[in-house]
């Protein structure tokens, strides 16, 4: 790992400093790893179990210097090798989220209680992972292979969870299309469910002897029959399709001739043989009014293609956990990818939508899977962001995404202003119950725009190369949040007509500023930015200084203009809004003045 740090020369002994702490880094790691093989040998016997202990122990305290060191080393090298400094914290990140500390303490328990076949289990996978860690650090591969590698993995796992989340949304569509047929099956299914149960109970009645409430028994199921057969026809009278009316219609029917025998039942009391056969033929047309509701639950289910959907959701779910298994592979040498959780829950949810569709459950089915598009959507959401990550050196493709973002952000803010526009002049009070729901759908774009605000600036802030456009994203995203809370309390008055003007006028600079970088991309090719992503500089920054004077410029004059007018209304009309604003916008300027000073230091 001579790579590590660049040389410092003392004055009696040349060598690099960095390069003795990366050797005593790999040889620290490694005699960790040594001495846990150690420790893992099937001989021990209890007898030994104070040396093993004493060792174990040794190795805890190691581990911790270990970890002190590699953080040390890490912040040496973030300014001069912010690479070899990233490996540094990635072995880090991996020993954390494979618990190796806490696993070191576990072992110690381990041995202290002379568990030793459960140590050794441990120590094996623990030396594993400890090898895995040294090879990450040892590695003298190309960096940049590595992130291409690990860009194209993400790339491919982001097109499979699209294509998951895609099939996902043409399952959600083909379930609500059978909405309909799902709710008749179901209440086909319910209702053959309740006359089997009717029949149950004409066939206990007529096999109980002498019963002194047989008469008053029958009239009940009499009259419960009787209350079947009207739902029945109720529900074929409401029924969509053809088929599934005269089925119902049928089953109303031989379940009211059900009733009527069992009325004819209860009148022959004493004729024992008499009310007997009644009974019996009213359990047959029971029975054969369930046959034909069966026949046509069946008949339902193929025709619009309810089994197919059941089928096509349980295999999306067994691919969807297919993938999320491919993206938490099992092996130490490869992290697990973003968003892998959130896949893993998507699978979950997609089974969950499989058992609803098979109970006939729509709207259930339907709630698990819009659950289960968020987690895909929000797995995409993570894979996007570490791909702008690795992505860098690669200034267009970052422009483009940024770009469409923006663009997003605009047309949603638009969308707000041209919903709540028409109700500037209107009084509260004369506010229609459309009125408000157009002020609540407002409210939740506002509430998605000031989400993607944020999911941006954490990219803007990661990607390191721009001073203006995170700051005014910032300001963005508080003038953003402010806007929602109002909408939230159907606020549509002139201040926040004014915000949102000044939004939508910050994110036009934004998206022209951008727009006009990428056309000067286009225009002088991608050679250059090809040439910079193969060396591995990256270092281009994402906007010209020109533009971002430009949106600095902006900045100012809105700050400009704000401040004249809250300064030109007379001393007496100064309330303590007017003040707060002042001291808000006195605050900014402090702001402006900053991103100015450093706009100049990056030109020197």
């Amino acid at each position: 790992m001579a790579w590590i740090f660049r040389t410092i020369i003392e004055p009696s002994i040349r060598v690099p400093v960095a390069r003795r702490w990366s050797l005593a880094l790999m040889l620290a790691i490694g005699g960790v790893a040594t001495i846990c093989g150690q420790n893992a040998e099937p001989q021990a016997k209890p007898t030994s179990q104070p040396s093993l202990t004493t060792r174990q122990q040794a190795i805890q305290e190691r581990y911790q210097r270990l970890e002190s060191r590699m953080l040390q080393l890490a912040q040496l090298l973030a300014e001069s090798e912010p690479d070899k400094a990233a490996r540094l914290r990635d072995a880090m990140d991996r020993a954390g989220q494979q618990r190796i500390k806490l696993r070191i303490d576990q072992l110690m328990r381990m041995l202290r209680t002379e568990q030793l076949s459960d140590a050794e289990r441990e120590q094996q996978k623990l030396v594993a992972d400890l090898e895995a860690m040294l090879e990450l650090l040892a590695n003298t591969g190309s960096d940049i292979d590595q992130r291409r590698a690990e860009r194209q993995r993400l790339e491919n796992l982001k097109r499979a969870v699209r294509a998951l989340l895609d099939e996902q949304n043409d399952e959600f569509q083909r379930t609500q299309q059978a909405e309909p047929a799902q709710k008749a099956v179901a209440a086909m299914e319910r209702l053959s469910e309740a006359l089997e149960q009717l029949a149950s109970r004409q066939a206990q009645i007529r096999s109980a002897e002498n019963s002194p409430n047989a008469r008053e028994e029958q009239d009940a199921l009499a009259r419960q029959t009787a209350d079947a057969a009207a739902e029945l026809k109720k529900a074929a009278d409401t029924a969509e399709q053809s088929e599934a009316r005269g089925a119902l219609q049928a089953a109303s029917e031989l379940t009211q001739r059900a009733a009527e025998a069992m009325r004819q039942a209860g009148r022959e009391t004493e004729d024992q043989a008499a009310a007997a056969k009644a009974q019996r033929e009213a359990e047959e047309q029971l029975r054969r009014a369930v046959k034909r509701l069966r026949e046509e639950q069946d008949r339902t289910l193929e025709s619009s293609g309810l089994r197919e959907i059941e089928r096509g959701q349980r295999d999306l779910q067994r691919r969807t956990s297919d993938l999320q298994r491919e993206m938490e592979p099992s092996s130490g040498k490869q992290k697990s990818a973003p968003g892998a959780p959130n896949v893993g829950r998507a699978a979950e949810r997609m089974q969950q939508a499989a058992d609803r569709i098979g109970e006939h459950q729509p709207d259930d089915a339907q709630q698990e899977q819009v659950g289960a598009m968020s987690e895909l959507q929000n797995a995409l959401d993570e894979l996007e962001d570490s791909l702008r990550q690795l992505r860098k050196e690669e200034l267009e493709d970052t422009l483009a995404a940024l770009a469409a973002r923006f663009r997003k952000m605009l047309n949603s803010e638009l969308e707000v202003r041209e919903a709540i526009s028409p109700l500037a002049d209107k009084p509260r009070a004369d506010w229609t119950r459309t009125d408000e729901q157009t002020v609540a759908r407002a409210a939740k774009t506002q509430s998605e725009t000031t989400d993607d605000a944020q999911a941006t600036l954490r990219i803007l802030t990661d990607e390191g190369t721009t001073i203006i456009l995170p700051d005014l994203l910032r300001q963005l995203g508080g003038q953003m949040n402010t806007l929602k809370q109002r909408l939230d309390q159907a606020d549509v008055g002139e201040e926040t007509r004014r915000s949102l003007a000044d939004v939508i006028e910050m994110l036009e600079e934004i998206v022209g500023a951008i727009e006009a970088r990428r056309q000067e991309q286009d225009q002088s090719g991608r050679q250059e930015g090809d040439q910079n992503s193969q060396s591995g500089q990256g270092s281009e920054p994402l906007l010209k200084l020109s533009a971002e004077l430009r949106l600095l410029r902006g900045a100012q004059t809105r700050v400009n203009a704000r401040t004249r007018e809250l300064t030109a209304q007379p001393d007496a009309d100064v309330d303590a809004d007017t003040r707060a604003t002042l001291e808000r916008l006195s605050a900014r300027q402090k702001e402006l003045a900053e991103l100015a000073r450093r706009l100049y230091e990056r030109k020197e």
